[in-house]
C-alpha cells in the first residue's frame, strides 16, 4: 500500500513538474542599473518596461538631418521595427490639395501602409497627412523650430492647421529641446500636450580619416586642448590661449565627430545655438567639454556688441532676459554636472592647467554612468511610442495648464534659477543640493 502511494506521488510530481517546464517563460522586465542615480537633487529615478511580443511595426521616418535619422535607425535595430526612412518627399506632395487624385491616392496609400509616421526637423512635409485623418499616428519630432522651411505666404495656414490637429489630438509632438516649445509659443502655437524626450545619444558613423592621421601626425594629442575656429566668439578663446601661451589644436576638419573630439583633453564649445544637437551626444561619446557659464556669455554680449554669432536664433538669446535664457540648452540642469563651466578666460586657463589625467577619468565615468541612463531612457519613451510597451502614448504626455511662454512670473523664474544654480555645483560634487547660499556659477 505505501509503495502505490508513493508511486502516485511521483507520477503526480513528474506531471506538474512537466507542466512548471512547458509554461512559457515571462519576458523580465528591463530595470534601470541600480547603482545609477542621476537625479543627484531628488528621488531616484526607476524605470521598469515589460516588452510585449507583438507584430513588427512599420514606421516611416522623415528627416534632414544626419542627427535624428542615426537615432531613429539605431532604435529600428534595438526595438525591431520595420523602418522606412526618407529626407525628400515625392514631388508636390506636400502641397497636396483636395482634388488633386494622384497626390491623394499616394497619402491614403501611407496612411495605410505604416503605423506610425515620424517627422523629424522639417515637420512641415507632415501636412498632407495632417489634413488626410491618417490612420497611421503622426509623431512630430521637434528637432527645430516647427515653422522651418514653411514658405512665407503659408506660414499661418500651417500654424491654424497644427492647432486643429492639436486639438483634435491628431498628432504628438516630440520635445528633445524646449526652446523650440519656446518659439512655437511665442508665434501663437500653444503645444501644452507632449513628450519631454531628450536629443539622441548616438553618434553618426562618420567613418573618415582624420582620426587616423591625427594620431599619426600628433603623438601628444591627448594632451592636447581642442579649439574651434568658425565664429567670433571662437576667435576670442584662440586670442585668450595665445596670451596665457597655452597650447591647443585647432579643429579645422570637415567631418567633425564625436569620436574625433574624443582625442583631445578637453574641448572648448563656445554656444552658437540654443539647442545644440551635438551636446549631449558629445558628453554621452567621452568628450570633455568646457562651456562658458550664463554670466559670462552675457558678458562677452555686452563688451562684443553684435559680434557674437548666433546661427540666426539671436532673438532667444537675448541674455538679460530671463526667460529667454532659461531655455538654452548649454546651460540645462540634467546636462550640467556633465559640463565644466568657466566663469572668465583666466578662470578657463586655469582649470585647465589644473585638470590631470585623473580628474578626466573621474569625468568619464560619470558621463558613461549618465549615458546609460540616458540611452535607456530614450529606448523606454520610443518603445513606449512605438506601441511596443506595456502603457499608451498618453501616460508619456506632459500636461502644461498655461503657454510655456507665458508660464513662470519673474519671481518663479528667479526661484529657478537659484535652484540650478544649486543644482549645478551638486552635480559636480555628486551630492544633493542643501540650503545654502552658492556663488553665481550658473544662471
Amino acid at each position: 500500500m505505501a509503495r502505490l502511494v508513493y508511486t502516485s506521488i511521483f507520477i503526480i510530481y513528474k506531471l506538474l513538474s512537466k507542466l512548471t517546464h512547458s509554461r512559457p517563460k515571462k519576458p523580465e522586465p528591463e530595470v534601470l542599473k541600480p547603482d545609477i542615480n542621476l537625479n543627484l537633487y531628488g528621488p531616484k529615478r526607476v524605470l521598469k518596461f515589460t516588452p510585449q511580443q507583438k507584430e513588427k511595426k512599420n514606421v516611416f521616418h522623415f528627416a534632414t538631418h544626419v542627427n535624428p535619422k542615426t537615432e531613429i535607425k539605431k532604435y529600428s535595430t534595438k526595438i525591431g521595427f520595420n523602418l522606412t526612412q526618407v529626407d525628400k518627399m515625392e514631388e508636390g506632395i506636400n502641397v497636396c490639395e483636395q482634388g488633386n487624385k494622384n497626390c491623394n491616392e499616394k497619402v491614403e496609400a501611407m496612411c495605410k501602409g505604416y503605423d506610425y509616421l515620424v517627422f523629424s526637423n522639417v515637420i512641415y512635409e507632415a501636412k498632407p497627412f495632417i489634413k488626410a485623418n491618417c490612420k497611421a499616428k503622426i509623431l512630430l519630432h521637434l528637432t527645430n523650430p516647427y515653422d522651418e522651411s514653411v514658405p512665407e505666404t503659408e506660414k499661418e495656414g500651417f500654424k491654424n492647421l497644427l492647432k486643429k490637429a492639436i486639438n483634435a489630438d491628431k498628432v504628438t509632438f516630440l520635445v528633445p529641446f524646449k526652446v523650440y516649445l519656446y518659439h512655437a509659443c511665442e508665434e501663437g502655437l500653444n503645444i501644452q500636450k507632449y513628450v519631454n524626450m531628450r536629443s539622441s545619444i548616438y553618434s553618426p558613423n562618420n567613418q573618415n580619416s582624420y582620426i587616423q592621421t591625427l594620431e599619426e601626425t600628433k603623438p601628444n594629442l591627448n594632451q592636447s586642448i581642442g579649439v574651434f575656429n568658425h565664429n567670433f566668439q571662437d576667435s576670442l578663446v584662440i586670442k585668450a590661449f595665445q596670451e596665457a601661451e597655452i597650447p591647443y589644436e585647432i579643429i579645422n576638419y570637415d567631418n567633425v565627430s564625436p569620436e574625433l573630439l574624443a582625442k583631445y583633453k578637453a574641448v572648448i564649445k563656445m554656444p552658437n545655438t540654443p539647442a545644440p544637437f551635438s551636446l549631449l551626444e558629445n558628453i554621452c561619446n567621452e568628450v570633455i567639454l568646457y562651456v562658458p557659464t550664463r554670466e559670462f556669455l552675457k558678458e562677452l554680449h555686452t563688451q562684443y556688441p553684435g559680434e557674437i554669432e548666433m546661427s540666426g536664433y539671436r532673438r532667444y538669446l537675448d541674455l538679460p532676459k530671463d526667460k529667454y535664457s532659461m531655455i538654452y540648452e548649454c546651460y540645462d540642469s540634467d546636462l550640467t554636472p556633465h559640463i565644466i563651466y568657466f566663469t572668465s578666460w583666466k578662470d578657463l586657463t586655469s582649470k585647465l592647467e589644473r585638470f590631470n589625467e585623473r580628474n578626466k577619468e573621474s569625468m568619464l565615468d560619470r558621463n558613461r554612468e549618465f549615458t546609460i541612463y540616458q540611452e535607456h531612457e530614450n529606448i523606454y519613451l520610443w518603445k513606449t511610442l512605438l506601441g511596443y510597451g506595456t502603457e499608451t502614448i498618453s501616460s508619456l504626455l506632459v500636461h502644461d495648464d498655461i503657454p510655456y511662454c507665458q508660464m513662470k512670473s519673474k519671481d518663479e523664474r528667479n526661484k529657478l534659477r537659484n535652484q540650478q544654480r544649486r543644482i549645478e555645483i551638486a552635480g559636480r560634487k555628486k551630492k544633493k543640493p542643501i540650503k545654502k547660499n552658492y556663488a553665481n556659477q550658473y544662471s
